[in-house]
C-alpha cells in the first residue's frame, strides 16, 4: 500500500525502517526537505492509522551527502546508518548514533527463541500466537520464528499478562504466560525453548558447567597448585586455572553453550617435577549438564613407560612391513606432543613381537618397526637425539605365550596381542 503524499513526493524515498513499538518510521528521502542528498526522516503513526508529517532529524544526523539505512537498537538508544560525508573515508561509511533525540522506548519488547536439538534444520510452520489477556480489547498477534535462527520479536501492551502458545502447523506443543511491568521504561523479555522435534517435546535449558580434578599417576592422591591451561585447536589459551586443595578446578567456558552444541579443547597440565600432559577434550553436550573431568599426571621417573601413562592405543603396522599406518600416526603424535612439552626427557622406543614365527625373524622385524617409529618422531622434535628405536623381537613376553621349537602355545589371541606391544620407557 503506497503511504500516500505526505511521505511521498516526486523524489526519492527509500530505506524503510519500522521502529520496534510498531509505530515509529524512519525512512530517507532527497526531496524538497532535504539539506542535500538523502536525509533521514521521522514519522509517527497515530491511533486513527494516519502518519504524522514526516520530520527531518536535521544535523549532525543529516549532512550535505547522502544519509541513508538509518536503524536503531530495540530500545532506541542507538542509532546506525550509512552516510557519505566529509569525515569518512570514501563514498558511504557506517555510523553510531546514541540517541538523545528519542530517547529510550517506553515499551516492553518479547525476545524469544526456539532452539531445536541435535543440529536439525528449523521447520518453516512454527508459529507463537500471543494474546493479551487483560488488555481492554483482547489483542492477539501471531509471530513467525526466523527459520535461520529461530528467533523472534515482538511488542507486548505495558502492565498487562500475555498468553504465548507455540504450534507447528495446527498442533500446539508449548504454552506460557509473561506478565509486563507497569514502569516508564524500556523491559526486554526473553523466552528461549529448546524442541526436540522426533516428538516435539520442549525439554529445559541447561546450565553447563565444566569442573575437574588433577592427581598423581602413580598414588592417585589429588594434586594442589597444578596449572591447568584449556586450550583452542590452534594452541591459544582460553583459560588457566590453578588446582585448589583438593586437586579442583572449575572453568566459565560452558556457560553461553546449547544443548547439542559440539565442544573441542585441548587441555594442558603442568606441575613441578612433573611431566607435562595435555589431553583432549571432545564430546557433545546433551542432558548431563556437569562436565566432570579427572586428569592424572606422572613424575618423568626412569623407566617409566609413556604408553601407558597417556593410555595410547597399541601401534599396528601391516604383514610382515615397517611401514607407519595412518591410525599409528594419530598415537605417535601424542609422543611428539608430550616430547615438545618436556624437552628435558630422553625415550628409548622398544618394539615387542608376539612368539610367533621364528625368533630371529621376531627380532630383525620389530627392530625395523621401532626404528621406523622412532624416525617418524624425530623428523618432529628439535633435537632427534632424544628419542631412539630399539626391537625386542619376542624376547621379553609379558605373560607364559612362549612357543619357540616345539613348544605349543595355547594362549588367546588377546594374550598374544598383550606381547605385541610398542613402549616409550623414560631413559634420561
Amino acid at each position: 500500500m503506497n503511504l500516500g503524499p505526505k511521505i511521498n513526493g516526486p523524489h526519492d524515498e527509500d530505506s524503510p525502517f519500522l521502529a520496534v513499538d510498531n509505530k515509529t518510521l524512519y525512512f530517507s528521502s532527497n526531496g524538497e526537505k532535504s539539506m542535500g542528498g538523502f536525509d533521514i526522516f521521522i514519522t509517527v503513526l497515530d491511533e486513527d492509522g494516519n502518519w504524522s508529517d514526516p520530520i527531518n532529524l536535521g544535523y549532525p544526523l543529516n549532512s550535505v551527502g547522502d544519509d541513508i539505512y538509518y536503524t536503531t537498537t530495540a530500545d532506541g538508544s542507538i542509532g546506525y546508518m550509512s552516510s557519505f560525508r566529509k569525515d569518512g573515508f570514501g563514498e558511504k561509511d557506517i555510523y553510531e548514533i546514541h540517541n538523545d533525540i528519542m530517547g529510550k522506548q517506553n515499551i516492553s519488547l518479547l525476545n524469544g527463541e526456539i532452539v531445536i536439538a541435535k543440529d536439525q534444520d528449523f521447520p518453516e510452520d512454527i508459529s507463537v500466537t500471543i494474546t493479551c489477556l487483560d488488555c481492554p480489547q483482547r489483542d492477539v498477534r501471531t509471530v513467525y520464528p526466523r527459520v535461520r535462527d529461530g528467533k523472534f520479536f515482538s511488542t507486548l501492551s505495558k502492565c498487562k499478562e500475555h498468553e504465548l502458545v507455540y504450534k507447528r502447523g495446527d498442533k500446539e506443543f508449548h504454552r506460557d504466560k509473561v506478565n509486563t511491568n507497569c514502569l516508564d521504561e524500556f523491559e526486554e523479555i526473553e523466552r528461549r525453548l529448546l524442541l526436540k522435534l522426533d516428538d516435539m517435546t520442549v525439554i529445559p535449558f541447561m546450565n553447563y558447567s565444566l569442573i575437574g580434578d588433577v592427581s598423581d599417576y602413580q598414588t592417585k592422591a589429588l594434586m594442589e597448585n597444578a596449572l591447568v591451561e584449556i586450550l583452542d585447536l590452534d594452541g591459544n589459551v582460553l583459560e588457566s586455572h590453578t588446582t585448589k586443595g583438593d586437586g579442583g578446578f572449575t572453568s566459565k567456558l560452558l556457560e553461553n553453550k546449547f544443548f547439542g552444541d559440539q565442544i573441542h579443547y585441548k587441555i594442558k597440565v603442568t606441575k613441578d617435577d612433573y611431566l607435562t600432559q595435555k589431553f583432549e577434550l571432545k564430546r557433545k553436550l546433551g542432558s548431563d549438564p556437569a562436565i566432570v573431568l579427572h586428569y592424572f599426571i606422572d613424575k618423568p621417573a626412569i623407566g617409566v613407560d609413556i604408553a601407558k601413562v597417556l593410555e595410547l592405543n597399541p601401534i599396528y603396522f601391516d604383514l610382515d612391513k615397517s611401514d607407519i599406518r595412518p591410525d599409528a600416526e594419530i598415537e605417535l603424535n601424542k609422543i611428539i606432543e608430550i616430547m615438545n612439552d618436556n624437552p628435558s626427557i630422553r625415550i628409548e622406543l622398544g618394539s615387542h613381537t608376539d612368539c610367533r614365527g621364528s625368533a630371529s625373524y621376531n627380532l630383525s622385524l620389530s627392530d625395523r618397526r621401532a626404528k621406523a617409529s622412532a624416525a617418524y618422531i624425530q623428523k618432529r622434535i628439535n633435537d632427534p637425539s632424544r628419542i631412539f628405536g630399539k626391537g625386542y623381537g619376542e624376547s621379553k613376553l609379558v605373560n607364559d605365550c612362549e612357543c619357540e621349537g616345539k613348544v605349543v602355545s595355547n594362549c588367546s589371541e588377546e594374550e598374544h596381542q598383550a606381547n605385541r606391544r610398542t613402549e616409550f620407557r623414560i631413559v634420561e
